[in-house]
């Protein structure tokens, strides 16, 4: 019987401009930094998802290629975690990148489709996996 993997996604910054935050895979020793819309309230294109335990699957996308969906958010659909630098490349994902910072004062993250290809490949090669979203870690 296959166990489920959890990835964790710990936001440790929020305010009105992003959401940052850590993407670990504990049985792999994979970490990166994230960056979403800010918390509106789940907003569909404009808010950060709720915390939660959500499954995490891989998915191609004509735009971005191999990447993950985030499934089974009340109230939203197509949550993905996908290659971008700045929230404005996001309507509602997840951002991945290898380091985080600012460019020209707006918070960026950077290596993104570095970052993504091994997230998506070790999440393909693990089965069943879920992604748990917590806040204030």
């Amino acid at each position: 019987m296959s166990r489920v993997k959890r990835a964790m996604l710990h936001r440790y910054f929020m305010d009105e401009s992003c959401t940052r935050g850590v993407l670990t895979l504990p049985w792999n020793g994979l970490t990166m930094y994230t960056l979403e819309r800010p918390w509106l309230d789940n907003a569909q294109s404009v808010s950060c998802i709720p915390p939660g335990l959500y499954p995490l699957a891989p998915v191609y996308s004509n735009h971005f290629g191999n990447i993950l969906a985030v499934q089974n958010v009340e109230g939203r659909s197509l949550i993905r975690v996908h290659s971008g630098n700045k929230v404005a490349h996001s309507k509602g994902c997840i951002l991945v990148g290898q380091s985080a910072g600012f460019v020209k004062k707006v918070p960026f993250i950077f290596q993104s489709k570095a970052a993504l290809r091994p997230l998506v490949k070790v999440i393909t090669a693990s089965g069943l996996c879920e992604l748990e979203v917590v806040n204030g870690v």
